[in-house]
């Protein structure tokens, strides 16, 4: 049986890279956007432009970079990994894959969790991470239904 597993989540595994490119998170104070970032942006840091007070126009605070973030280059370099198992064949490959998959399910959420954490505004979650999660998901039931099928099939066939 041919193993449509291997494409799929390779396919799969480069949208989620392609994905960073989109808008990943806003933050906002009262309602204004403050910064507005996207995965890489997320990754390796942003400058943050100061913002005018909403009261007399002074500055709130001035321009500041925002610091790289460790869990969403953890989280790029997951995505390299999963490209790299996608080259894995048969059962074995899918398992790992399916595997993989399911606990880079968990690497959004902390993403999510730890910039929670820093913002000093109201922290809003865009497209592309949610895109990243659908596809992390997808990956994980693309490997799974393969193995299912594998399972279902009388032995000595292939």
């Amino acid at each position: 049986m041919k193993d449509a597993s291997r494409p799929i989540s390779l396919g799969l595994f480069a949208l989620v890279l392609l994905c960073f490119l989109l808008p990943f998170a806003r933050i906002s104070c009262d309602k204004q956007v403050v910064v507005q970032a996207n995965g890489y942006e997320v990754a390796f840091g942003k400058e943050i432009p100061a913002q005018p007070d909403s009261t007399g126009g002074k500055k709130t605070w001035q321009g500041e970079p925002a610091r790289p973030d460790f869990v969403a280059i953890v989280f790029l370099v997951a995505t390299l990994a999963g490209i790299g198992l996608a080259r894995v064949k048969g059962r074995r490959g899918a398992i790992i894959r399916a595997t993989y998959s399911g606990h880079c399910l968990l690497l959004p959420l902390a993403l999510w969790f730890d910039l929670s954490i820093r913002t000093r505004g109201d922290l809003e979650m865009l497209a592309g991470f949610w895109a990243t999660f659908v596809l992390f998901a997808a990956a994980c039931v693309v490997n799974l239904l393969y193995i299912r099928r594998l399972r279902s099939e009388p032995a000595g066939c292939g």
